[in-house]
């Protein structure tokens, strides 16, 4: 349980960080290559990371309620959604290097740290969610 506990400051923290350098480079970086990774594949990694997250309320707040095959099935829905952000990730890495001529290292940077920033966002829902579904497994609901 402290290990799920301190996930849970890691995704809390981690929104925090991600919003806060989203805002600074909004402002700061404020360039046509940095609004276009802004407004498609980083919205895109936010909107999965919103839903995993839901997902993830939804499965602790009706642990009482489901049965272990339906939080397993919750599990592998929040697991997809965590590999959809990797795919992401990983094509958004590839853009912004091949991209990386026209960002001032500030920009490069800034994006850098939004794509890992909520990559471990998701990786941290994603373990939390496995570890509730090992903590069933072994004690029950």
């Amino acid at each position: 349980m402290d290990t799920i506990l301190n996930k849970s400051d890691d995704i809390l923290d981690g929104i925090h960080v991600i919003s806060r350098e989203l805002r600074r480079t909004y402002y700061l970086c404020n360039t046509e290559p940095v609004r276009k990774f802004l407004g498609e594949e980083f919205l895109e990694m936010l909107r999965i990371g919103k839903e995993a997250l839901r997902m993830l309320l939804e499965m602790i707040n009706n642990l009482d309620k489901k049965s272990f095959s339906d939080i397993r099935v919750m599990v592998m829905g929040i697991q997809k959604l965590e590999e959809e952000v990797d795919d992401i990730k990983d094509s958004v890495l590839d853009k912004l290097y091949s991209d990386a001529r026209e960002l001032t290292y500030v920009e490069f940077m800034s994006s850098m740290s939004l794509i890992f920033g909520i990559d471990d966002v998701l990786d941290s829902i994603k373990d939390i969610a496995y570890m509730l579904l090992t903590l069933i497994s072994t004690y029950g609901a």
